[in-house]
């Protein structure tokens, strides 16, 4: 590694360089604030550096003379280490050619994890020496360099409008963007021709800025989901999702906000909460506890009433030893909320908004 050059210092100077083993000098830990200046570091580093005093000093003789030769000094020449069997890890070994940053760039923009370009690089090039730090380093400059000074949201709300997505926002009193949904013309297009079921929930807090992630999606007439609209709300409130209703609307050209609309819960929400308060109460027989499990999640997928009706009646009968758990299912779920998780009850509700619209449509020819 180069230490140290001059190119001559506008003539005041003789031109040198001098070439350094990258594991010369030591490692200089920061200390920790108000430890003992005395007392060596506590933090744990993987630096090679080893004082190696291998060093060479080139020196250009005469400094004025253009053609004048490179005079080579060795002041050690010698390594106090093993020298390495492979060019692995070293920054200069591990450059990437044009093509393979080219090749990194494609697949940053196509999500790919790092670990998992690391591991394409070598599969394309067996030869290729490239560690993580390198791959880390091409996609911050990559990153860096598709800001050109603007923030992320910035680049976001440039990257939308090119792709020619619909967007829509709004702020609290200090400027701060709070709700931010998009929507993209081919999937209102969709949403038109397939109005009659939407499903809305959200992703709690899975994204780096800890907020809920909205997802509207719809059904086709072969019972294909596919996406609507998106959005990052600052609250799971009833407004926050009424501003999103209402963006969507907007978008659909619609009169109204869904007004006929059912609200629809969630069972893998429902599930966990009936394991984080059930079952506790089976520590002595997770076995009973599986069977609990399983015997409610085929309760809520019963298609007619008196299947339903049986189903019930036989859970309470078969876990009668563990009354606190029945009660829970009972008073917290389906005496409420049946409904809104049972499929006989969900089909009968999407049948009626069905031919709600089929004779809305009708009446509008």
């Amino acid at each position: 590694m180069i230490a140290g050059s001059s190119d001559g210092d506008r003539g005041r100077r003789t031109p040198y360089v001098i070439v350094r083993c990258e594991r010369g000098g030591l490692y200089v830990g920061k200390k920790v604030p108000g430890e003992d200046d005395q007392r060596p570091g506590e933090r744990s580093t993987g630096s090679k550096k080893c004082n190696c005093p291998f060093k060479l000093k080139g020196t250009k003789e005469p400094k004025d003379d253009e053609k004048a030769e490179w005079k080579l000094n060795v002041y050690s020449g010698i390594h106090n280490h093993n020298l390495f069997e492979n060019l692995h890890g070293h920054s200069y070994a591990g450059r990437l050619s044009k093509e393979q940053t080219s090749f990194v760039h494609t697949l940053k923009k196509a999500m790919v994890k790092p670990r998992a370009i690391l591991r394409l690089l070598k599969e394309k090039d067996p030869s290729n020496v490239t560690g993580m730090k390198t791959v880390y380093n091409t996609i911050s400059k990559l990153n860096f360099s598709e800001l050109s000074g603007r923030s992320q949201l910035q680049l976001l709300f440039v990257k939308l409008k090119k792709d020619e997505y619909l967007s829509y926002h709004r702020w609290n009193e200090l400027n701060a963007i709070t709700d931010l949904l998009w929507i993209h013309p081919k999937c209102i297009k969709l949403a038109l021709s397939y109005p009659y079921v939407f499903v809305i929930d959200c992703t709690y807090k899975t994204n780096r800025y800890g907020l809920p992630f909205l997802e509207i999606v719809g059904f086709t007439c072969t019972n294909m989901t596919f996406s609507i609209a998106f959005a990052y709300l600052d609250h799971e409130k009833t407004e926050n999702f009424e501003w999103a209703l209402r963006c969507l609307k907007e978008a659909m050209t619609m009169t109204n906000v869904y007004p006929s609309s059912h609200h629809l819960l969630c069972r893998w929400h429902v599930n966990k909460n009936i394991l984080a308060n059930c079952k506790k109460l089976f520590t002595k027989d997770i076995t009973k506890w599986k069977q609990f499990q399983s015997a409610f999640s085929a309760l809520i997928e019963r298609n007619t009433i008196e299947e339903f009706n049986e189903d019930w009646e036989s859970m309470k009968r078969t876990f009668i030893g563990y009354p606190p758990a029945i009660a829970y299912v009972a008073d917290s779920w389906l005496d409420p909320y049946k409904e809104r998780l049972v499929s006989v009850w969900i089909s009968v509700l999407i049948l009626e908004r069905t031919l709600l619209v089929g004779w809305r449509g009708h009446t509008d020819e």
